[in-house]
């Protein structure tokens, strides 16, 4: 969208004492229903088109602020809220703080105001587009002196009109903008909602609608819709064919909103700060010589070599690589997050002559073109497949990203044995096609609208998107409160049907007829740990200890402690006495040493089941092993800047050094224990100075 392609939308609100009036049906007064679809329309904006403008004019207030009451034409009770302006979070408060006044304005009268207001303040501004929003339910008395007068203007500055009311009728396509036929209105009120059914007869694109159907329209948010910009491009054909076509997106992944950070102080500058550091000790900015890219993969660390990846693609290009059958091309070589639309350029009658040739006849061949893409000089080529497809206003290509050789990956999986017992039957096989055609979603949706189809790319929207934008408008306007929750109406953007929830509930129960479903019992089989869970399964329910044989009743075949479920594997080990014991803490300590130190996610449970499983066992065993180990995992933790782990895995956990209360071998007090859990400054400053970066004797220890 250019910059001079915003709209400017000038709300004018019935803020009048007959709007105040509760409503038996809905709960709420017409004032707050306008209110809640004018935050709804702010709210679009700012996430939407933010550079668009808007004004809020309030008639049938207590005070008077206009521009017309200032020349002294009158119009009282009738306030300009503010300068046309781009939507923000303040104005939504200003609109959160409109009460309802007690004086009776027609709207005739703040639709003059508002047109003033619209001519004065875009005069010097340029908008593609201008718009008035009334919302009134039109009790209030007016006249049609000014009728000739508003027809006029509106056409003059080009301004479509838009009428919200309550007692709209949209009976039939003839009837869509009539109001209904009520007898308990009043006639004063029958007058002013005809005298305004007049008025839009004479207006080109004037419109009436109802309120419920504003609220329906303004539930989610739409993302900023944006001009395509074509990829203009040379396809070539061969060594002497070049085509020159322009693609556009098609289809494409739904982005989220982009955050940034800011300075909660306004007035503070804020800017990025790079620090160096080597062995937790910050030091000044090394020379590019000194600086090597690389990054992790894992645990390890992979030097970049900037010689190795250089590879010059050439410039922008479309080149055919070759002609494929399209029967072999299966959905699982389509590759990307998207896909593009080809046509021929705008303007060159010789490219589209040649297009719609050579599209016609890879259809009527069943082909399709095996191409090299490259979106402009120094990007990585691309491998993309190009399909031919006619539609109603010409022939097209859809280009699709396909994998490389490399990137394929081939699983190769068992054929399923059909027995004689497991063969479906004839009854089945048609339930089964039954239940295909029931939850057909090409035929889901049955409403005016005309759409069948359900979860269409055209129609549907990102629910995630949607409660991300929910989320920031509520925190922004009440920073204080609580997030809330996913909506209800979110969760049916996702939701099944009614239509395939209907036809397709006998179709269930006839299914759960002919499939039922046997338990097999199978034979269980005591393993590792099974005689410790026999003696502490006392006091457990029967359902419990179901759960606990259950999970264990399929025998795994450990030779070594691994990083999987390091607790079970070490307390299986242990239980079957093949292994020393010594060698069970070798194999505990490097994974927990693993875990801690070279995982790139959190595995805090994990961590804390395996030091305790190994703290349990040493109690019996050998607490001094135990003891001299966490001793030193204590200093590498300090070294490795892990004081935050430190005290959630080890201080909180309370799995310590083994005191005497614990084990009658070991010879550490309570008193050596509680001051082993304090890390001071001194002691970490001693530690980091004291271990040589380059000496790896400490972590063999572990």
């Amino acid at each position: 969208m250019s910059r001079a392609e915003k709209e400017a939308v000038v709300i004018c609100l019935d803020v009048s004492k007959n709007a105040s009036e509760m409503s038996e049906k809905t709960g709420k007064t017409f004032l707050q229903r306008s209110l809640d679809c004018v935050k709804k329309i702010i709210t679009r904006k700012i996430f939407a088109k933010p550079n668009d403008e808007i004004g809020v004019i309030l008639f049938g207030t207590d005070d008077t602020k206009n521009d017309l009451n200032d020349k002294g034409f009158g119009y009282d009770n009738i306030v300009e809220m503010d300068k046309l302006k781009m939507p923000s979070w303040a104005m939504l408060d200003e609109i959160n703080k409109i009460k309802s006044g007690n004086a009776s304005v027609g709207w005739s009268d703040g639709l003059l105001v508002a047109m003033n207001y619209m001519s004065t303040e875009t005069e010097a501004k340029k908008f593609s587009h201008l718009r008035i929003i009334l919302f009134s339910n039109f009790m209030t008395a007016t006249n049609d002196k000014d009728l000739d007068v508003i027809t006029s203007n509106i056409g003059n500055l080009e301004i479509e009109l838009i009428g919200v009311s309550d007692t709209v009728c949209h009976e039939t396509e003839a009837a869509s903008w009539q109001f209904s036929q009520n007898p308990e209105k009043k006639d004063s009120q029958r007058e002013s909602e005809h005298i305004f059914e007049k008025m839009i007869e004479n207006i080109e694109g004037a419109n009436l609608c109802h309120i419920d159907y504003v609220e329906k329209e303004l539930v989610y948010f739409q993302k900023k819709s944006t001009r395509g910009s074509p990829w203009n491009v040379g396809l070539k054909v061969g060594n002497e064919l070049s085509i020159n076509v322009s693609a556009y997106v098609y289809v494409q992944k739904s982005s989220l909103v982009s955050f940034k950070t800011e300075c909660s102080d306004f007035n503070t500058v804020t800017k990025m700060v790079t620090d160096y550091t080597k062995n937790n000790e910050r030091i000044e900015k090394p020379s590019e010589e000194d600086i090597v890219k690389a990054f992790y993969y894992g645990s390890k660390l992979n030097v970049c070599d900037d010689s190795g990846i250089a590879y010059d693609s050439g410039d922008k290009c479309l080149l055919t690589l070759a002609f494929c059958k399209r029967k072999k091309c299966g959905s699982n070589l389509f590759a990307g997050t998207g896909c593009h639309i080809i046509v021929p350029q705008r303007d060159n009658p010789k490219s589209a002559s040649l297009f719609s040739a050579l599209v016609r006849n890879l259809i009527q061949k069943d082909y399709f073109i095996l191409a090299r893409k490259v979106y402009r000089k120094g990007c990585k080529p691309q491998v993309v497949g190009l399909f031919p497809q006619k539609k109603e206003d010409g022939f097209c290509l859809v280009m699709i990203e396909m994998p490389f050789e490399d990137n394929i990956q081939r699983c190769r999986f068992e054929k399923l044995e059909l027995k004689k017992s497991t063969k479906p039957s004839n009854e089945q096989m048609k339930a089964m096609e039954k239940l295909v055609k029931a939850m057909d979603l090409t035929k889901a949706i049955d409403d005016e609208s005309g759409i069948t189809e359900a979860f269409t790319a055209e129609t549907s929207l990102n629910p995630f998107q949607q409660h991300i934008c929910r989320t920031i408008s509520k925190r922004a306007l009440n920073p204080t409160a609580p997030l809330p929750t996913f909506d209800d109406e979110l969760k049916k953007m996702i939701d099944v049907p009614e239509k395939i929830k209907n036809e397709s509930a006998d179709i269930i129960k006839e299914i759960e007829d002919l499939f039922p479903l046997e338990i097999i019992h199978r034979k269980e089989k005591k393993v590792f740990g099974q005689k410790s869970i026999d003696n502490a399964s006392t006091d457990m329910h029967d359902e419990d200890m179901l759960d606990i044989t259950q999970a264990e009743s399929n025998e795994r075949l450990i030779v070594a402690v691994g990083t999987v479920s390091p607790a079970e594997d070490f307390l299986y080990l242990i239980n079957r006495k093949t292994e020393r014991f010594g060698t069970l803490c070798d194999q505990i300590q490097s994974v927990i040493h693993e875990l801690l130190f070279k995982s790139t996610v959190d595995l805090g449970d994990k961590i804390k089941e395996a030091i305790v499983a190994y703290r349990d066992v040493a109690k019996i065993h050998a607490p001094f092993n135990y003891n001299t180990w966490i001793k030193e995992l204590k200093k590498l933790m300090i070294r490795r800047n892990k004081i935050d782990e430190w005290y959630k895995y080890i201080v909180t956990e309370g799995v310590g050094l083994i005191t005497i209360n614990e084990s009658p071998v070991s010879t550490v007090t309570m008193e050596e224990n509680l001051e082993f859990y304090e890390i001071i400054s001194k002691e970490t400053s001693n530690v980091t100075s004291s271990i040589n970066p380059e000496d790896d004797e400490l972590e063999n220890l572990l």
